[in-house]
């Protein structure tokens, strides 16, 4: 590519008209006041091990807290 056809004029981190899910968080974050395409990718989502890990851990702690519940509510 030529370096002059090369530019980022237009640049974003993330991609707000992809789809009906981004395009609706684009309008609420419009709404709540915040600038959508001046906000930065979610670490988690650019790295798999660490989204793998937050998954397993909130996962975890949806296990112990359903068995709280069931303990509590049918204890024996």
């Amino acid at each position: 590519m030529p370096a002059t056809e090369a530019t980022f004029d237009y640049a974003v981190a993330v991609n707000w008209d992809k789809n009906m899910a981004t395009r609706t968080t684009a309008a609420a974050l419009h709404l709540l006041g915040y600038a959508p395409e001046q906000m930065f990718r979610p670490r988690f989502i650019e790295d798999p091990k660490l989204a793998l890990s937050l998954f397993l851990v909130f996962m975890g702690i949806a296990i112990i807290g359903a068995n709280f519940v069931i303990h509590f509510l049918y204890g024996s």
